[in-house]
């Protein structure tokens, strides 16, 4: 098995530290604690918190939201490469019990910094992009009818986040399958 490289180390714990307790909650005693290494080489690897959590949003937080969009295959139909993403995001514990670690962060940290809102409005904007995409392929291949792809795309998007930021304890497995039933359901009425 391959040696975890301090830089990698510092990156998950933070991640999991931001993701429980924000950013401004977040402590770099804790995330040192949790992966056994010690301050100057954090110093070495980032110059600050700041840096280190913009790092987390790109190589981490990125990596993790773009994964949740990539649960099919090219022979998927458009309304089945949604119903992938939908079915994806309700299997993710973490998404249910914390919410989103995205909106959580959008509504921390964006309004306070510019940098911050930089990097999550990226990830934001690529996740629309893709997701948009499927909608517009949906519409050119003769699946789907609707005449604005953007306001669906928005639709879509702030059905499967609204609900799994809902707070802790609201969201259960079963609630999310159930409430997420009511947009597949819409999803279908729109096949051509």
């Amino acid at each position: 098995m391959p040696k975890v490289k301090t830089r990698d180390k510092l990156l998950d714990a933070a991640y999991e530290e931001i993701y429980k307790h924000g950013y401004q909650g977040a402590s770099i005693d804790a995330i040192l604690k949790t992966c056994s290494v010690p301050k100057g080489s954090m110093y070495h690897h980032f110059k600050s918190k700041k840096e280190l959590a913009l790092a987390v949003i790109d190589e981490r937080l990125s990596v993790k939201m773009h994964a949740m969009l990539r649960q099919s295959s090219e022979d998927n139909t458009s309304l089945e490469k949604l119903f992938l993403v939908i079915d994806f995001v309700g299997n993710v514990p973490c998404l249910l019990e914390s919410g989103c670690p995205l909106s959580k962060l959008i509504a921390e940290m964006a309004p306070l910094d510019e940098d911050f809102e930089k990097h999550l409005v990226a990830i934001r904007i690529s996740l629309f992009n893709i997701l948009h995409k499927v909608v517009r392929d949906g519409v050119k291949n003769k699946e789907i009818v609707v005449e604005d792809t953007s306001s669906l795309t928005i639709f879509i998007i702030t059905s499967i986040w609204g609900n799994i930021s809902l707070g802790k304890g609201m969201v259960t497995h079963a609630s999310y399958l159930a409430s997420t039933q009511h947009l597949k359901n819409y999803l279908r009425s729109l096949k051509n």
